[in-house]
């Protein structure tokens, strides 16, 4: 494989909740993104065992940039600690874990909604985004995730084959309709992919790192966060499930389609191409913008890594390139450029290069590729979405500033009317 190309990520903004001051002894376990921009922050207090939920919105204008929409604090579960798990259901809704029992509460109202009690100790949760909605518990020191209904229904209970004695379902997540699972058996842990019925597929692993600490998914993409908690790995989704099917373990990266590294965190998550991180220890979230990793400019880098030298000239047969001088390309890097220069490549028509890696079976550039449109068409829709409010404002504004000129236009004549009335009835005065 190609050595890849690591971008270096600057987050767009950072914020910090009241909640960790210096000393304050809370600590944050899990994260959850919610879909009108708030983010769920769950945890514990290292001293009381007490535990948390809140929920905020990153505001850039208040003074910690982080405005509270919903808090509540429980009271410890048992004589040890035990952190609690917090994901987002519905609109208004959130579920959370702590120990045995799953709670729904309406946020919104500020109300419990139902709970109920377990088999096991909860190690891990999360909540399957595409479809049903279901909620997957992890078990501590088990192989056992238990499945619930968004009604805290137990519909079922996934026994992970190859999970090794003293390994936890520590971190999970769920991608795509078929509920495929990613587990992390511990901080520092593998990071495996398994199918609804607990069959391992394929243990993800990147530029010779095994050892991960954190998941971020969405529908496109899985990102881990490895165990020197700054390089983050993003994985092409479809292709993880579908090469799961009939490949081998491990996976030796082959569905990575960029590398990054972020400022030192502990947990990652990602929704509407935004990847947001959390300090465990001070609580501070730090907001990256996905689509500049996807980018134009370092779309074509980031290919490139991804091509071995030997597939350079078979490449070549794709595109126009002069007699003779095909020698001058000694790696994909260089044939990249010159097809950006010649403009046989575009920010907005990659359709021979797409065929050119599909048709030689370069699943990562591909997976990289579908990625990028799919970010620069989410880009143009709401740029499109922009314009158009702006339009609409506009038009708003200029039906506004014609109503008042009529108006002002009809005040004008009434008080002329009124003077000449005036002037008219002095004038009769003075002739009688």
């Amino acid at each position: 494989m190609a050595s890849k190309m690591i971008l270096e990520m600057t987050p767009v903004q950072c914020a910090r909740t009241t909640r960790f001051v210096k000393g304050s002894g809370w600590i944050v376990r899990d994260m959850a993104l919610g879909a009108d921009g708030s983010v769920a922050l769950s945890g514990w207090h290292s001293e009381t065992w007490r535990t948390f939920i809140d929920l905020l919105l990153i505001d850039p204008d208040s003074t910690n940039k982080c405005k509270m929409i919903f808090t509540r604090e429980f009271n410890k579960s048992g004589d040890v600690c035990r952190p609690r798990y917090v994901s987002y259901i519905s609109s208004g809704q959130i579920v959370t874990c702590c120990s045995d029992t799953i709670e729904l509460i309406n946020y919104t109202q500020q109300s419990s909604i139902k709970s109920r009690k377990f088999s096991g100790e909860a190690s891990s949760m999360a909540v399957s985004e595409e479809g049903d909605q279901q909620i997957f518990v992890g078990l501590y020191g088990s192989n056992k995730v238990i499945v619930f209904s968004p009604g805290l229904t137990e519909l079922k209970t996934i026994t992970l084959t190859g999970l090794q004695d003293g390994d936890s379902v520590c971190e999970l997540a769920v991608m795509g309709a078929e509920h495929t699972l990613c587990v992390l058996t511990g901080w520092g842990g593998k990071a495996l992919v398994f199918n609804i019925n607990g069959d391992v597929q394929t243990e993800l692993t990147a530029m010779n790192k095994t050892e991960a600490w954190s998941f971020a998914v969405s529908s496109e993409l899985l990102m881990v966060l490895w165990s020197d908690r700054t390089l983050i790995t993003a994985h092409h989704v479809p292709s993880i499930i579908e090469g799961g099917r009939h490949s081998s373990l491990p996976d030796d990266g082959r569905h990575i389609v960029v590398c990054f590294k972020i400022d030192g965190s502990h947990t990652i998550r990602i929704k509407n191409n935004r990847l947001i991180s959390v300090d465990y220890n001070t609580g501070e979230l730090k907001e990256y913008a996905v689509e500049d990793m996807f980018s134009f400019p370092a779309l074509l880098p980031a290919l490139a890594s991804t091509i071995k030298k030997a597939e350079v000239k078979k490449l070549m047969k794709y595109f126009t390139i002069p007699a003779g001088q095909s020698k001058a390309f000694t790696d994909a890097a260089s044939l990249l450029q010159y097809l950006l220069q010649t403009g046989q490549v575009t920010s907005r028509d990659t359709t021979q290069l797409t065929k050119a890696f599909s048709e030689r079976g370069l699943e990562q550039g591909v997976g990289a590729l579908t990625i990028y449109h799919k970010m620069r068409d989410e880009h143009d829709r709401r740029a499109r979405l922009a314009m158009e409010e702006e339009n609409r404002r506009q038009a708003e504004q200029l039906k506004l500033n014609v109503e008042q000129h009529l108006k002002d236009l009809e005040s004008q004549q009434m008080d002329k009317q009124q003077k000449d009335k005036a002037t008219e009835e002095n004038d009769q005065t003075d002739l009688s």
